[in-house]
């Protein structure tokens, strides 16, 4: 009744309107979403009197590339939903707010006007809320620029992760281009405290110790605090803004390391000379950990040298830390601020233990969450009411750093009283919408919309094996270099891309960590006659069971047929590794760490390539596509899942990968998954899961709903 009174009144004065595309349960992000309210409206509509060509649809512009895995396709499903509307309503006019589309990558206007310009190419509006000004001629772009992004509006080309990823590189190589070229500072018109500063901000360290010798009377802590330190916090600066690369920040980092190591016999004079002195603690304090249960700290390891960058004191607590360790650590070393860290989701009630008991200690610290777990919505929902202090939670290492700069800066409170009214309105916003997951029914319904594969597959040989004999340049050469350029944040084809490549592949020549990965990588992998009846996959002795899209229909339990094979599969590159990484750590070396970290990532992955060569060689099928899903991600998005499949790999035993309590593998740089073939399958992610859905997958699974809410990652419910 509001919506139709709103229409008349607009009528009665002779204007058109503009429909947008919301109804009770909110906004539609999705196509089937948007096609269904637009249906609904225009029927309403016209049955009040309405003229077609007075209806303009808005079908709601939504923000692409944010790191997020189902705003990925939000593009593509503006766009079909246009085309869509023009041609159910030919009367009608589309309109949409352009700009939107682009927000992750504000400051880049280059790539904005792009990827604004091939947007209003491929969709079919009338009307759109742009600056004209700020438009490119389409032609003009050249073809690699044009692909990637059109790639990632249609999300077409690939997995969605790799598109997503590409565009990303993309935008860091646009918006180095846009930046001036520095001209190389000349030495002997600069100070040698100045030289100190620039050596520290370029990274460069030939010319430190003769620069320190010049300054050889010069009280050492002014050097460290003063020009050393100056530098180092305009590489976190620059780096927040993004405007330097993190391999940059290492070497900068490195140089700090150096400069300090060269003046410790000088500092320790110093302090024995003056003892009054060494009481006062100027650095702020951070505990770092990873929560109890989860194993990875790639994150952050990075979060804890921008920290550094930015003047911090850094306590790192490592991985798999107790609630209690966490909070005597605060307390001993009175910490300014404590970073969680978790990767997995029953991280994230690890963390609520963590908070819970920082709030019975009665700690005043403000708690950062990071980690791909993470977002704002769970902490502000979940985890801020825990606490009567701040609980703030950064996407990544930049925001991190700006936001602990903030937190023991001067304009703390201003910052926090935003933080607070952001969270509230997240809050207020999550407890007023209401689901339609509270309906009944909708689980049938889901099922209708998608059919079971009928024919299944029979493999030659079944049975479970390993590979431990590893050829490691036939690994190598699988690896995905993109992927490794994308987590230092660099584009794989600008000059820091190539330089950070040819320097892993310089590493991974060298006999010591070659002797590292080659006894270090061992796949168990097998074959196996599989059932499914849509929601439960028996497999052997054991189960798998799967949660349907109730959107779109989409279930991976409908891939596999009632008589049919699947193959599973645990590869590990790091068993050997840890030691050496301790070794790194404890001198320093933190660019050779990290690359050895993510180069074993990338090793995990290019084993599991290899993996699904071995399967299918036991197979011997003939489908046209095959799926690699792995549990914890959002077509399979239980972490538990990962139990059942290392039971029937025996994977402890025979390679020796463990799950830790929470289902994380450990070593971390380990991957597990199923191999499913057929014919139009695909990837999804989970959306529009029902109550009813929930409570049936619980229950034939012999779960409770409230350990199954820790088990589920990608889900707010």
């Amino acid at each position: 009744e509001i919506f139709l009174s709103h229409a008349r009144q607009i009528a009665k004065f002779g204007h058109a309107m503009v429909v947008m595309l919301f109804d009770e349960d909110g906004q539609a992000a999705t196509y089937e979403r948007k096609i269904a309210i637009a249906k609904r409206s225009y029927d309403l509509l016209i049955k009040a009197g309405i003229n077609e060509e007075d209806i303009i649809f808005d079908a709601n512009v939504l923000s692409i590339a944010t790191g997020i895995e189902e705003h990925d396709t939000y593009a593509r499903d503006f766009i079909m939903a246009t085309r869509e509307l023009k041609r159910l309503y030919p009367a009608c006019h589309t309109s949409g707010g352009v700009s939107n589309l682009s927000f992750s990558f504000r400051g880049n206007d280059t790539l904005r006007s792009a990827m604004h310009s091939l947007l209003l190419q491929l969709a079919d509006l009338d009307m759109a809320i742009i600056n004209p000004a700020s438009l490119v001629d389409v032609q003009t772009l050249n073809n690699k620029v044009r692909t990637t992004i059109e790639n990632a509006l249609l999300a077409t080309g690939g997995d969605l992760a790799d598109i997503r990823a590409q565009l990303i590189a993309l935008a860091l190589t646009m918006q180095e281009d846009t930046q001036p070229k520095k001209k190389p500072v000349d030495r002997s018109s600069r100070t040698a405290t100045e030289r100190l500063y620039d050596a520290v901000l370029s990274g460069e360290h030939t010319y430190l110790e003769k620069d320190l010798a010049e300054l050889v009377e010069v009280n050492p802590l002014s050097l460290v605090e003063g020009p050393l330190m100056d530098g180092m916090k305009e590489v976190g600066k620059l780096f927040g803004k993004g405007k330097l690369f993190l391999p940059q920040v290492v070497r900068s980092a490195r140089t700090m390391k150096l400069a300090v190591d060269i003046l410790q016999p000088r500092i320790t004079e110093y302090l024995q000379q003056n003892l009054e002195e060494t009481g006062n603690q100027t650095k702020k304090i951070a505990v770092m950990a990873t929560v109890k249960g989860d194993v990875h700290d790639i994150g952050k390891n990075i979060v804890n040298l921008i920290l550094r960058c930015n003047g911090f004191e850094v306590i790192d607590l490592g991985v798999m830390v107790q609630a209690q360790t966490i909070y005597e650590a605060a307390k001993e070393h009175k910490a300014d601020l404590v970073g969680l860290s978790g990767l997995i989701t029953p991280s994230l009630k690890e963390m609520e233990v963590v908070i819970k008991l920082f709030e019975e200690k009665g700690c005043k610290v403000p708690i950062f969450v990071g980690g791909a777990t993470t977002s704002e919505l769970h902490t502000a929902v979940k985890l801020s009411g825990l606490y009567s202090n701040p609980v703030i939670q950064t996407k990544d290492a930049s925001a991190m750093a700006l936001a602990a700069n903030e937190v023991v800066g001067p304009n703390r409170l201003t910052f926090l009283s935003e933080i607070e009214r952001r969270y509230q309105a997240l809050k207020d916003g999550h407890q007023d919408a209401k689901p339609a997951s509270q309906q009944t029914g909708l689980y049938d319904a889901a099922i209708k919309k998608q059919e079971q594969k009928e024919q299944g597959t029979k493999a030659k040989n079944y049975g479970v094996r390993t590979f431990e004999t590893i050829d490691l340049d036939e690994v190598i050469a699988l690896i995905n270099w993109s992927m490794y350029c994308a987590a230092w944040k660099v584009p794989s084809s600008s000059d820091e891309g190539k330089n950070l490549i040819a320097q892993a592949k310089e590493l991974l020549s060298r006999p010591d960590i070659r002797d590292l990965f080659e006894t270090g990588s061992k796949v168990v992998y097998g074959v196996f006659p599989a059932s499914s009846d849509r929601l439960q996959v028996k497999v052997g002795k054991e189960s798998f069971y799967f949660l349907r899209n109730e959107e779109s229909g989409l279930c991976l339990a409908d891939y596999i047929a009632k008589d049919d094979t699947v193959g599973l599969f645990v590869s590990t590159s790091s068993l050997s590794l840890a030691p050496y990484l301790s070794k790194l750590e404890a001198e320093g070396d933190t660019m050779t760490h990290l690359s050895l970290k993510l180069l074993a990532d990338r090793l995990a992955e290019a084993l599991a390539e290899k993996a699904q060569q071995l399967i299918l060689q036991m197979w011997e099928c003939e489908e046209p596509t095959y799926l690699r899903p792995a549990p914890g991600y959002p077509s399979w998005n239980d972490h538990s899942e990962k139990g059942t499949l290392f039971s029937l790999l025996d994977a402890t035993r025979n390679i020796g990968v463990m799950l830790t309590e929470s289902y994380a593998m450990n070593p971390p740089s380990s991957v597990c998954g199923m191999l499913i073939a057929g014919d139009k399958i695909r990837y999804f992610g989970m959306k529009g899961v029902s109550d009813e859905q929930l409570s049936l997958y619980a229950k034939r699974k012999g779960l409770d709903r409230q350990t199954l809410a820790t088990l589920l990652s990608g889900m707010e419910y």
